[in-house]
């Protein structure tokens, strides 16, 4: 996410086996979500602007409140695997 990115939405179905997606950031922060096989998961990451030049990055997962990740520029990975899993 970048300062001229406004939304961006990522929709998926959780593949079979997947019960744990991981979410992390190059910023250092990351989260943990329990989840379904064959249940389709709705990420939409906004920016909220604190400043001319600062921004703060948020999530939401399947339509609930924005969460806070981080500030500033920063990739965002979804992950999972049989480690993530077992978690």
């Amino acid at each position: 996410m970048e300062s001229g990115d406004s939304d961006e939405e990522l929709i998926f179905t959780v593949p079979d086996g997947v019960t744990k997606l991981k979410l992390t950031t190059t910023r250092g922060s990351g989260t943990s979500f329990t989840v379904t096989p064959g249940e389709t998961v709705n990420f939409r990451f906004s920016i909220l602007y604190i400043g001319p030049k600062d921004f703060l990055v948020q999530y939401s997962l399947n339509g609930s409140n924005p969460v806070v990740i981080g500030q500033g520029r920063m990739t965002i990975t979804i992950a999972w695997s049989e480690e993530i899993n077992h978690s």
